[in-house]
């Protein structure tokens, strides 16, 4: 016997001694497994949730987080008295209002100046919450006024100006006016008209009075009509209130999914004719309800540990349907095969049955979970919070479901047996008879139908058109040369397709395209979009002490200036340097270090708007930090953000002084940049540990090469698809493709583990068996799969809809490859090394087929039943296939 052969019969009389156990002592295993999943599900009473945008979808200890602990050490910005929208260092969304005029004509006429005006009115005066608390109270201050910023494009003497013919664009008496005017058009540098008009009412921060302002602001400026103008609104809070309200209205659709899943279940479960006793469909409904116990244990044992619920984890029971079904699905189908008799034609008993489905399909299964199990085990470890959470819940989720199939599903599969043995219905448990001895008692037809049954006698019984068809189907197709040049055609498109869309996928998150269509704040991203220019504006931070007063350094400072200046990524027009101001006026003095800084201090009394960008020390006698503010050139993408943000970077090792760049939004920013190498780092990782377990659990060279490469095939398809289908490389996507490396090994590691495991003279005649073996199973586990998620089409979340097209891509990908791609190959180049027994089991067997072959009915004990003959006609029907395997002394014949 080869090494691969002894491997494979040590690890599979492993599982047939534990099939043996649990045939002895089905129910206490039953129920220890029950009250163990019910006693973890108490812990979900710690459920805690984290909705955090900021939070999640952005990775950890980034270079934008380390800056910004330095920008808050240097800087503090007062939002009660010197608020500077340029100079903050948290992200501070403002509220923000658009608004359009439903002709989508020019804006700027002098009724639609008045509607604006009642509208900022109402915002200001009418929105209020505790009774009495305005915009006034929870507004961020400059010099006394509340800043909200455009406010100065509805000025009576704005519009005045324009009239005039004299209003400069797009910077206006040293405002850059293009940032609260949509779509504006202008000629030699004067505007002429424009569509939009957008106001910021900037708040405070990290207050909870302000918090509850927003709120009310949303429930009130949603329902708000005007005549004359359509409004499009947003706030700080908007994002993560939407995706979770989002999310959690999915998630109604759970039970939605595990009807639909209990319905195709007993389904695929139910033989080809109606048998009351035989039926095994509650097995499909007991696979279900492991899958539905192993979600509830891993909720509540992964919130007892603290671990955070994040709303990818919603998608998390959809996955787990589909994981679990595939296990019930593979454990039948070894079920199906258990020999019913032996060659002296005497039955088999309950223990030896379920110790062959074990010995047969305990190593599918463990293969699918552990490869499952790493995929996530890798994905924990990502720096985005999102990812991580979500994978360790469902890890978590993969291993419970993994032991519930084992101590579940497997004693209720006894049960089931001892129950058919017994002569019970599937359905009442009570003792019935067959059709031929209800007939004979005179009862109905539909007591027949409904209540007769009998013992299966073949394997046969158990077939189901949704295995048996498809099966079918490939066999044919794999085994002629016309089905073969159609797969390899095929197999070719899908490698151009998947090659040009991987390379032309875009990288980052759009975070603000997170909301579903009919929400307010879709209305004003795409507004946003359509009718502004996407740009940023960056600071350059000095964060050590430099002595201003000498030339030198300032002629370094004005050095790098200009070369930020000439970087074509920065604007021309659009700049805030308080050293050339301060140069510029007749405060500055630089003989001294003292005398610079008090002519400094002296020449910010005027310019109030600067303070906040120069850092003194305690003693306000020196500077020990300062910044000068940029603005980019418009933008037109994710990836070109992500950049800017690093050319920014990069200017900065030019400079002889400490110096680093800095936006707020970089943080959001670092995801661009991160995603990709992140990405293709896990996906390495994944692919390497899914390679190791191919190789523990199949030691065959040649087929861990072929499950490798099927699996590099299977995420370029996936990562090509996805640029067809609209999506793009993001933290979320991310997700997505670790979970896809479980299920495309899933699928090849099947048919693969069959062809090795079944027997057979020519390649072609062990791909026909190992599909026999596999195929039905793998069609039943990926349709479940998709019936599992087909409901989230009509899903608002981005994240289930990117969920859906992620899983039914990868789904159809996964059994394309392994019942088509993968059987060509292996009827083409397949070793044919013999897994499941040796030459000697080979040779035995054969002569075991032929007896059975040439034995008359005499030769054969009849039972005192009546169905001997009925069981002898059944062997040879069975035997007339050929395909055949040993198990010690009991002979099994697939069909």
């Amino acid at each position: 016997m080869g090494c691969y052969a002894r491997y494979e019969e040590g690890v599979s009389n492993f599982f047939a001694k534990y099939g043996v156990f649990v045939s002895k002592y089905p129910w206490p295993i039953l129920i220890f497994a029950i009250l163990t999943n019910i006693l973890l599900g108490i812990g979900l009473m710690q459920l805690k949730s984290e909705g955090s945008t900021e939070v999640l979808y952005t990775p950890m200890n980034s270079q934008a987080s380390k800056d910004r602990g330095k920008a808050r050490q240097l800087f503090t910005l007062d939002y009660k008295e010197n608020f500077d929208a340029l100079s903050q260092i948290e992200i501070s969304q403002p509220v923000d209002v658009m608004f359009r005029t439903k002709s989508e004509e020019n804006i700027l006429q002098k009724k639609y100046f008045d509607e604006i005006k009642a509208i900022d009115a109402f915002i200001r005066q009418s929105i209020s919450v505790q009774s009495n608390v305005t915009f006034d109270d929870v507004c961020a201050r400059f010099q006394g006024f509340c800043v909200v910023s455009g406010e100065s494009v509805i000025a009576d003497s704005f519009l005045d100006a324009l009239n005039r013919d004299e209003v400069t664009f797009p910077v206006y008496v040293m405002n850059d006016i293009s940032l609260h005017l949509g779509d504006a058009r202008s000629r030699n540098g004067t505007l002429k008209s424009t569509r939009l008009v957008r106001l910021q009412y900037n708040l405070l921060i990290k207050n909870d009075t302000s918090a509850l302002w927003e709120r009310e602001f949303i429930d009130q400026m949603t329902d708000y009509q005007s005549s004359l103008l359509d409004i499009a609104i947003s706030t700080s809070q908007s994002l993560d209130i939407e995706l979770d309200s989002n999310v959690s209205g999915d998630i109604l659709w759970i039970s939605l999914t595990f009807t639909i899943m209990l319905t195709y279940a007993s389904l695929a479960t139910t033989g080809n004719r109606i048998n009351c006793i035989a039926d095994r469909s509650n097995l499909g409904r007991a696979g279900v309800l492991a899958t539905v116990l192993a979600i509830l244990g891993s909720f509540g044992l992964t919130s007892a540990t603290g671990l955070k619920y994040v709303a990818l984890v919603g998608v998390m029971p959809f996955l787990i349907v589909g994981i679990g079904l595939d296990d019930v699905f593979i454990l039948l189908s070894g079920l199906a095969d258990a020999p019913l008799v032996r060659p002296d034609g005497s039955e088999t008993d309950i223990k030896d049955r379920i110790s062959f489905a074990m010995a047969t399909s305990g190593v599918s299964i463990s293969i699918t979970s552990l490869t499952d199990f790493l995929a996530f085990g890798i994905g924990s470890s990502s720096s985005f919070v999102a990812i991580r959470n979500f994978s360790i819940y469902t890890g978590v989720a993969v291993l419970i479901c993994y032991l519930n199939q084992l101590t579940i599903f497997v004693p209720c599969m006894v049960i089931n047996e001892r129950r058919a043995a017994s002569s019970r219905h599937a359905f009442t448990c009570m003792k019935t008879k067959s059709r031929e001895e209800l007939k004979n008692e005179g009862k109905s037809s539909v007591s027949q139908v409904c209540c007769a049954g009998s013992p299966a006698k073949s394997s046969a019984e158990f077939d189901n058109f949704s295995q048996k068809y498809p099966t079918k189907f490939c066999q044919f197709l794999v085994g002629n040369v016309v089905g073969k040049i159609f797969i390899a055609a095929v197999f070719v498109v899908y490698l151009c397709f998947s090659i040009y869309g991987s390379i032309n996928l875009q990288e980052g998150l759009e975070l603000k395209n997170l909301v579903s269509d009919n929400s307010y704040l879709y209305k004003f991203n795409l507004w946003d979009n359509l009718y502004f220019d996407r740009r940023t504006p960056v600071a350059f931070f000095y964060d050590t002490p430099i002595e201003y007063h000498l030339q030198e350094n300032r002629n370094e400072i004005i050095s790098f200036m200009r070369k930020i200046r000439a970087d074509p990524l920065i604007s021309s027009t659009i700049e805030r340097n308080w050293l050339q101001a301060f140069s510029d006026s007749p405060q500055f003095n630089s003989s001294t270090e003292a005398a610079f800084v008090e002519g400094l201090t002296h020449f910010l009394r005027f310019r109030p708007d600067l303070a906040n960008d120069i850092a003194f020390d305690a003693s306000k006698t020196a500077i020990i930090a300062s910044r000068f503010h940029f603005m980019s050139t418009p933008m037109f993408s994710t990836t070109e953000e992500g950049h800017f943000m690093q050319t920014m970077r990069k200017l900065t090792s030019s400079s002889k002084f400490s110096v680093f760049a800095y936006n707020p939004y970089f943080i959001f920013y670092e995801q661009y940049v991160e995603v990709f190498p992140a990405t293709m780092q896990t996906l390495g990782i994944a692919v390497g540990v899914m390679l190791v377990v191919t190789t523990i659990f199949m030691p065959n060279i040649f087929l861990v090469a072929m499950v490798t490469v099927t699996l590099i095939i299977i995420l370029l398809g996936i990562v090509g698809f996805m640029y067809y289908w609209d999506l793009t490389l993001s933290s979320i996507t991310m997700v997505d493709l670790i979970m896809t490396v479980g299920f495309s090994v899933d699928f090849s590691a099947h048919i693969c583990h069959a062809y090795m495991s079944v027997t057979g003279k020519t390649r072609g005649e062990k791909v026909h068996h190992a599909l026999s073996r596999s195929g039905g199973p793998i069609f039943n586990s990926a349709l479940s799969s998709i019936l599992g998620i087909i409901v989230l089409i009509f899903s608002k979340s981005y994240i289930f809809l990117s969920f859906f097209k992620m899983m039914l891509i990868v789904m159809l990908f996964g059994l394309f490859h392994a019942l088509w791609v993968l059987p060509l190959f292996l009827s083409l180049i397949g070793p044919m090394v013999t897994g499941e027994v040796g030459h000697e089991r080979d040779r035995q067997l054969e002569n075991d087929v032929e007896k059975l072959k040439t034995n008359t009915k005499e030769d054969l004990p009849l039972k005192e039943t009546g169905e001997g003959i009925n069981d002898v006609n059944d062997k040879r029907k069975m035997t007339s296939s050929g395909d055949t395997t040993s198990e010690g002394n009991v002979i099994t014949i697939k069909l």
